[in-house]
């Protein structure tokens, strides 16, 4: 008996849940905090107008076992995250069917360092994409998809909106894959889905060697705990741009230090890898300096002091 952790009963997780209960078997964990809302039912199969209000893993699980009674299956009416990674370790394969890009960078981290084979997916309006990656083997979802766009730069399912077979599409392909990991398919296939033309491709996805997930950047992942200190008794201002990128980063960033007293420090938190290489070269050239460089998890300081004679 292999085990399958789902994250989220939506769209996504829902059809995904069915086919494996439907395979045989497979044991079944589903996490998902959210309640069904109206506009839920057009894609999320499991669910009736009645269950408006009610949670998707409780109804979920009533829905499957009514309908499998022999399967194995657990739920969590909670939101996975790092608080639940040590849990990892009981599954098999994980399938990411949540929503926000930021939970699926996070989820698929956690993973990597449990050493589970996980599978993104993910569906926009009347496309979807799937990847399985299985750790320390396969290209990871960061070597594709380095960090999450900054907000605004990228259309979400909030404004585009989701045509539902395409998430069932997408689902059917998720569960195939992780069928795939479980029978040690190596993974890293980007699989990429184009609904309007009824076309789906496989593209093959290389390993990075510098890769934040994978390679030599992994210690540019992980949460904050606070700011770091630049020397006892010495005081700087700080300037949080955490999601924002160039040539954002660098605008806000002089601004803040031409309001300063000359010779004054400021400390500038980065989640943006280009912005922490062009911030304080960008700095420099306007005649400022760059007193320290410093990574804690995914963020970035720079420690700049307004130029002298500015």
């Amino acid at each position: 008996m292999v085990r399958a952790l789902l994250i989220g009963a939506g769209g996504l997780g829902v059809p995904a849940a069915w086919s494996l209960a439907a395979r045989g078997g497979v044991a079944l964990s589903i996490w998902d905090p959210d309640r069904v809302e109206t506009s839920n039912l057009h894609r999320q199969i499991l669910y009736r107008e009645a269950d408006v209000g009610r949670p998707k893993a409780l109804v979920a699980q009533e829905r499957l076992q009514a309908q499998f009674p022999g399967l194995e299956l657990e739920v969590q009416v909670d939101a996975f995250g790092p608080h639940a990674a040590s849990q990892l370790a009981n599954f098999d394969v994980v399938l990411d069917g949540t929503d926000h890009f930021e939970v699926k960078l996070e989820l698929h981290d956690l993973c990597l360092d449990a050493g589970v084979p996980y599978v993104f997916g993910g569906v926009l309006g009347t496309e979807g994409q799937v990847l399985g990656v299985r750790p320390g083997q396969s290209a990871c979802l960061r070597c594709l998809f380095d960090e999450a766009p900054p907000p605004g730069a990228a259309a979400t399912c909030a404004e585009v909106g989701i045509l539902g077979p395409i998430a069932g599409i997408v689902a059917a392909e998720q569960t195939r894959v992780a069928l795939g990991l479980l029978a040690d398919h190596p993974g890293g296939q980007l699989w990429s889905y184009d609904g309007i033309r009824d076309r789906a491709r496989v593209i093959p996805i290389p390993r990075m060697s510098d890769c934040r997930g994978c390679g030599a950047r992994r210690h540019l992942r992980g949460v904050l705990e606070a700011p770091p200190t630049f020397a006892e008794g010495e005081e700087a201002d700080t300037l949080d741009l955490s999601g924002r990128s160039c040539p954002t980063t660098f605008i806000e960033t002089n601004k803040r230090l031409q309001g300063l007293p000359p010779g004054a420090r400021l400390w500038v938190q980065l989640t943006s890898d280009e912005s922490a290489r062009s911030v304080p070269r960008s700095c420099v050239a306007a005649g400022h300096k760059v007193l320290a460089q410093r990574v804690d998890g995914r963020h970035h300081f720079v420690l700049l002091q307004r130029a002298e004679g500015n």
